[in-house]
């Protein structure tokens, strides 16, 4: 597990302030990370509702980009499974 899907967990779970406090860090880590690095970690999630999160924290476009294609992968996938 990645650290950005640690994060979001955490995110998820937390309510009020504390949930935009997580996003407000979240930013922080995207914004100093390798971009490369931050793709291949939004690529490795498997669970929609953290995907959603990301929405959230404000995405460049080439990150935007990878989200929605990864999403997109990820419903047909769960949607073929059923």
């Amino acid at each position: 597990m990645s650290a950005l899907e640690i994060m979001l967990k955490q995110a998820q779970e937390a309510k009020g302030w504390m949930h935009k406090g997580i996003i407000r860090n979240i930013h922080m880590y995207i914004s100093t990370s390798n971009i490369d690095d931050i793709r291949k970690q939004i690529k490795e999630i498997k669970d929609l509702s953290l995907l959603r999160l990301l929405w959230e924290v404000g995405l460049n476009a080439t990150l935007q980009a990878t989200l929605l294609e990864h999403s997109r992968r990820l419903a047909e996938e769960q949607k073929g499974g059923e």
